[in-house]
């Protein structure tokens, strides 16, 4: 299993040029977690702190090269033990993954999934099809 280097990146000044939503910031067994996946993380850790602690929570606190780079080595731990699952066949099966996502109403086009608004959907959010379907099935399995 591949790791890329992901420590080098979040600790250099110019990780903050790195802002292109679909630019790899690391590699993971081949699978690419990007900068926009990063950003959601941090987006989504912002939103639990705010719903814990109020609306009072400091979004400067996730705005340090040291949260990125702890919300990256999340993402990449994350995605080793996802790979390590499916070696394991502990994971959910392909079949229920593309269930689940063409069953997501965000996603249909009278009653029809919308290959479309998948792309679109991914490319708002700043995600890739493979990490998209990592976090779906993180969330299936938990």
């Amino acid at each position: 299993m591949l790791i890329g280097p992901a420590s080098v990146f979040c600790g250099m000044q110019g990780y903050d040029r790195m802002r292109q939503d679909t630019q790899g910031v690391a590699s993971v067994g081949g699978q690419t977690i990007t900068q926009g996946e990063i950003d959601n993380a941090q987006r989504d850790q912002l939103a639990r702190m705010r719903q814990s602690y109020g609306p009072t929570v400091d979004t400067a606190l996730f705005d340090t090269p040291e949260s990125r780079a702890q919300t990256l080595n999340g993402l990449i731990a994350q995605q080793v033990l996802f790979q390590q699952a499916q070696k394991q066949s502990l994971g959910t099966s392909d079949r229920k993954l593309k269930e689940t996502i063409m069953g997501i109403p965000a996603l249909q086009d009278s009653g029809t999934f919308s290959a479309d608004r998948y792309q679109a959907l991914l490319a708002q959010r700043g995600m890739t099809p493979s990490g998209s379907r990592t976090r779906q099935r993180t969330a299936l399995a938990q």
